[in-house]
């Protein structure tokens, strides 16, 4: 029997959301009210495949019991939706990953994790101690888990390797360098319906790399803010459409830039002040914007809720049922 892979298309990263702090709360609450209705919402514009707790760092900043909580409430708000898949995002570390595993083991539509890098084992240049990690760890989880391929050092012969591990379904490209490309590249193919490659570098990238290298999706944290334009996007994109890609990117493409314009290691400050106003709590702790950033930020904030709402009001999109880019087996 084949390994069952998650269906072709966008990999919502779902924003985490914290209640401000207080004395009894230093660090905020999670919100997690706020954090089942941003699921539904996303499920309701058409989205299926969805990550907790990896967003721009978050994976980084919260405990392994936080990680748990999330992905209990995205589970809950799901729960009557058969066709969810819910990743939850964690931190590489053998220990970390078991505690998550055996936490949300059993919670409905949680399919598995999305490992998050560390120095080690990723760090590794000859990627042995990267592969030892996972056939260590992956017979103790018994889960299936998306890997995060961020830095080099990886070859493609150890991916094969890896890839007869039935509980790996998933990898996330996220190394646009021209080795980078052209290794991504050799990888598609042989990876084939073993293993699903997608893009890990968000809605700037993740059409092209569709058209140009056949990977089956991509990850997305802008989708937070602009969810059914992005399936418009995400359909037109699997169709092979191209132009009408194009036509609607304009907004998407700006607030990315803005994106990672606006911090470069941690980016979740835009989506969250998409979402829950300028002075919105984040979590990992981030700067707030000064009056000259939020003049910039608002209105690229402003120009996608704009399309969003044009989106909502048109009809939905003929096929929203297709579930594999054009020239890519299922």
């Amino acid at each position: 029997m084949g390994k069952q892979l998650p269906p072709a298309g966008i990999r919502a990263i779902l924003a985490t959301l914290w209640t401000p702090p207080t004395k009894t709360d230093p660090f905020g609450k999670m919100d997690t009210q706020a954090l089942a209705a941003q699921a539904r919402r996303m499920y309701d514009s058409g989205h299926r495949v969805f990550i907790t707790t990896a967003g721009s760092g978050s994976g980084f900043d919260i405990s392994v019991g936080q990680v748990i909580v999330a992905a209990r409430a995205v589970s809950e708000a799901l729960s009557d939706k058969a066709d969810a898949w819910i990743y939850v995002g964690c931190v590489a570390g053998l220990e970390q990953c078991l505690e998550v595993a055996n936490g949300v083991r059993g919670l409905k539509d949680v399919k598995g994790l999305l490992i998050l890098p560390n120095r080690h084992p990723h760090g590794d240049p000859k990627g042995d101690g990267w592969l030892e990690f996972y056939h260590i760890l992956s017979p103790a989880m018994q889960l299936p888990y998306m890997i995060y391929h961020v830095q080099p050092g990886i070859t493609i012969q150890q991916y094969l390797q890896l890839a007869q591990d039935p509980n790996f379904v998933e990898l996330k490209w996220a190394l646009a360098t021209p080795e980078g490309l052209d290794h991504l590249r050799q990888a598609v193919k042989p990876l084939g319906s073993s293993v699903s490659v997608v893009c890990g570098l968000g809605d700037k990238n993740g059409p092209d790399w569709i058209r140009e290298y056949d990977v089956r999706g991509w990850t997305s944290y802008t989708v937070n803010h602009a969810p059914r334009l992005c399936k418009e996007i995400e359909l037109a994109s699997l169709a092979g459409d191209t132009a009408r890609v194009q036509a609607l990117q304009g907004p998407v493409l700006a607030f990315e830039d803005q994106r990672f314009g606006d911090n470069v290691r941690f980016n979740n400050r835009l989506v969250v002040a998409a979402l829950q106003g300028r002075d919105a709590f984040l979590r990992p702790p981030n700067r707030r914007y000064d009056d000259a950033e939020w003049r910039e930020a608002a209105a690229v904030i402003a120009r996608l809720a704009t399309a969003e709402a044009e989106t909502e009001a048109r009809p939905a999109a003929s096929n929203p049922e297709r579930q594999s880019p054009a020239g890519v087996r299922s």
